[in-house]
């Protein structure tokens, strides 16, 4: 798990809904989603197939699906392409390769 997952989730879901919106597949990323977030501050979880499938290439991850405001969602994602529809709602991460030394969420 990446380092500070669990108190970055508990602290946003303080003050904002969290949403799960992954391109991964609904059987992968149920599992790690469940262990990331054994108390349930996920309010919605949005899967490959909620994902526009863009020149046959990439799948894109477009907010308007989401029906709220978009000047209120943020996406956080490795993957630039992924907000591309929406690209002044991506905030870009790098991407994790197991480690203790990764400070991302921290600094987010």
């Amino acid at each position: 798990m990446r380092p500070y997952a669990k108190d970055l989730l508990k602290k946003l879901s303080k003050h904002f809904e969290i949403i799960v919106f992954t391109a991964g597949n609904k059987c992968y990323a149920d599992p790690i989603l469940d262990h990331i977030d054994p108390t349930g501050v996920i309010s919605h979880r949005l899967y490959r197939e909620s994902c526009t499938f863009v020149g046959n290439q990439i799948f894109v991850k477009d907010l308007r699906i989401l029906g709220r405001k978009l000047e209120n969602v943020v996406l956080i994602d490795n993957a630039p392409h992924s907000y591309m529809m929406q690209l002044s709602n991506g905030i870009p991460i790098l991407n994790y390769f197991k480690g203790k030394d990764d400070n991302q969420l921290y600094h987010l």
